[in-house]
């Protein structure tokens, strides 16, 4: 059996480059060291722009929680001339496509291809928020033409203006499934190479409320807070803090990193996407059965036994209802692939850690997922005391990492789930494994299998 055969090159989709800017880490860099630190990246959210009549002077009541929000630092940034912009052209770009152009070519950088040079098709699968109201025209007018405002609108575009900037001849598509959004674009990426549309593929979302203001705090029906911490499976969960942030992976067919030679970060096994339909109880009511079903999906897909996954990287919205489908969810997939026993799986989200990014947040514990398998970390879940009773979590496959720990190698690679769950019903996973050993090289000069497993 030869080396690709023995790691399922043919399905196998091998991430090659990450590029992406969070709160409190600038980059994949800074990232790695604040998992490594087990940090909490929420901060002060900036104060509010001045209203009309102005607020009252003099400092908040002592009762007053202090809001937190996941910022990014200069969002505003923006090299036009990079890219082959005209700086009113660019100014007419919404600071989200900005961001994602920027992250799309340092992935293509980490990657260590060129597109002019590249020899295939590469794809682009983008996802963003809505284009928010604080958006303005050149000159700071906040009236815009329709015209003008289309431009400017993320949600349509994306995509093709990263293919345009980039001269990217492969699918260019934007993908629009809320929350989930940049965890299916990862799929639909997956899908695309797996299918022989592209022979590389860049996917991720960007989410970005404001580079310069405030956002007003968060309605009290939704599942966002902006104050305390995202205590998700806590007793005392009362919701996500919102945060800015983007990330974009660049994916190869593994048979093809491999005989590229390219670094590989991490193999994804099987990706899965599904909607709930009618078989949710409203729209905001999560499906346990819908949610059992794509992660059951991925894991058939990725052709492993369940047992062998040692970390989920949770959705976890932090509000008691979904937290406790997507337990159930998870733990009915889990006993039907055949796990039996109880807390044998790391749980743990990256909402707790950056906060919610929106429309990237699935793509960010994406990441951070992959920085686990690759090197053998378990990442924490933070702000977690005591779990909810509604949870029913001491009966359950999983135990919730409160610390930063080791995961050494084993008899089989590192293995993880990633799960993004939309409140309009997109349910997205995917199974993640550690890459291959480097091949090693036999008597003759040919190549041989390198052990499942290294040392991280």
């Amino acid at each position: 059996m030869s080396y690709a055969e023995q790691y399922d090159a043919a399905r196998g989709v091998a991430i090659v480059g990450i590029a992406g800017r969070f709160p409190g880490a600038p980059d994949l860099e800074s990232l790695e060291r604040l998992v490594r630190a087990g940090a909490d990246a929420l901060a002060a959210a900036p104060s509010p722009p001045p209203v009309s009549p102005p607020a009252p002077a003099g400092p908040l009541p002592s009762s007053t929680p202090v809001p937190l929000r996941g910022v990014l630092e200069d969002a505003d940034r923006f090299d036009e001339g990079f890219f082959g912009l005209e700086a009113a052209e660019a100014a007419r770009i919404d600071p989200q496509h900005r961001l994602f152009l920027q992250a799309a070519w340092e992935a293509l950088e980490h990657a260590g291809h060129d597109p002019a040079s590249f020899g295939g098709l590469i794809g682009v699968y983008a996802c963003s928020e809505p284009a928010p109201a604080w958006c303005v025209a050149p000159g700071g007018e906040r009236g815009r033409s329709p015209a003008r405002a289309s431009l400017a609108d993320p949600r349509h575009g994306l995509a093709s203006r990263t293919a345009l900037a980039l001269d990217l001849r492969g699918p260019a598509l934007d993908v629009a499934a809320g929350e989930a959004g940049g965890l299916a674009a990862v799929c639909q990426a997956v899908q695309a190479l797996q299918s022989f549309q592209c022979d590389l593929a860049l996917a991720g979302a960007v989410a970005l409320a404001s580079p310069a203001a405030a956002v007003p705090a968060a309605d009290p029906a939704s599942r966002e807070r902006s104050e305390g911490c995202s205590a998700a499976f806590d007793a005392h969960a009362g919701g996500t803090v919102p945060a800015d942030g983007l990330a974009v992976v660049a994916l190869r067919r593994l048979a093809d990193a491999l005989d590229a030679g390219d670094t590989i970060h991490a193999v994804i096994r099987g990706a899965a996407t599904n909607h709930e339909g009618r078989g949710r109880a409203g729209l905001a009511v999560p499906s346990v059965d819908s949610q059992a079903t794509v992660v059951a999906t991925a894991q058939a897909l990725a052709g492993i036994d369940p047992q062998t996954i040692g970390y989920i990287e949770a959705d976890a919205s932090a509000e008691v209802l979904a937290d406790a489908v997507e337990l159930a969810a998870l733990t009915q997939a889990f006993r039907a692939g055949g796990v039996s026993g109880t807390a044998a799986c790391a749980l743990a989200s990256v909402k707790t850690q950056l906060g919610h990014l929106g429309a990237a947040s699935g793509v960010a514990g994406l990441v951070r997922a992959v920085l686990a398998v690759r090197d053998g970390i378990v990442p924490a879940h933070l702000h977690f005391g005591s779990p909810h009773p509604a949870l029913e979590l001491a009966g359950t496959p999983f135990a919730v990492n409160r610390a930063v720990r080791p995961w050494p190698p084993g008899a089989q690679p590192r293995r993880a789930g990633v799960s993004a769950f939309s409140a309009g019903g997109t349910n997205v996973h995917v199974v993640l494994e550690q890459a291959p050993a480097p091949q090693a090289v036999a008597a003759d000069g040919g190549a041989e299998p390198a052990p499942a497993t290294q040392a991280p």
